[in-house]
């Protein structure tokens, strides 16, 4: 089976979309199917992140909306696929609309509540419901914290420590974020207001 993500990570929308990507990419692979990416622009180390998975990548050359649909759609034909994953913010209600004049499933992963045009939403983001999403079509929502997806190696850390009292925090200030006085703050903050954590 080939699975199919359109996704990009660049400095200004930072890696959080490809990153969630590739970890459900991960379960793809364990289940033996061929996963392809379709990027406009990547950040290098998720470039190397995608291709030591043995994720097939495609870059997007197209420079307006029609143009980049009649190009993903090309990929599509060429791995036979009738389904794409969609997770970015500019994959909104009139790009899925476009793109299901091709006669192609999508799934959308998203963080909002809105407007789609997909045959599933997946949105983590908890508190949202269903009466937070609009859609013309009929659409299938996977809403709440239990379809965060985490890459294997988070899912696989192990503690050097095995001191019982200790518990496990994981913080991601995202690809696009480096502010070393900020961190070192946080990092105080926990250090100071958590009885017993271990930074």
């Amino acid at each position: 089976m080939n699975i199919v993500f359109r996704v990009d990570s660049n400095k200004e929308i930072g890696a959080g979309h490809s990153m969630r990507c590739i970890a459900l990419a991960e379960e793809f692979l364990k289940n033996r199917c061929r996963v392809i990416f379709i990027s406009r622009k990547n950040l290098d180390f998720v470039k190397n992140k995608i291709e030591e998975e043995g994720i097939i990548l495609e870059s997007l050359k197209a420079e307006s909306i029609l143009e980049e649909i009649s190009e993903v759609n090309r990929i599509l034909k060429k791995y036979r696929i009738d389904l794409i994953i969609l997770d970015g913010y500019n994959f909104g209600y009139n790009y899925q609309k476009d793109l299901k004049k091709c006669n192609i499933k999508i799934v959308y992963i998203t963080d909002f509540g809105g407007k789609y045009f997909c045959d599933i939403v997946i949105c983590p983001t908890p508190g949202l419901h269903k009466k937070n999403f609009v859609s013309e079509i009929e659409t299938k929502y996977l809403l709440g914290s239990k379809n965060i997806f985490l890459r294997n190696e988070i899912l696989n850390f192990k503690s050097s420590k095995k001191d019982k009292d200790t518990f496990k925090i994981l913080i991601s200030f995202g690809a696009g974020f480096y502010d070393k006085k900020i961190i070192e703050k946080f990092i105080y903050a926990l250090e100071k207001n958590i009885n017993g954590a271990e930074v």
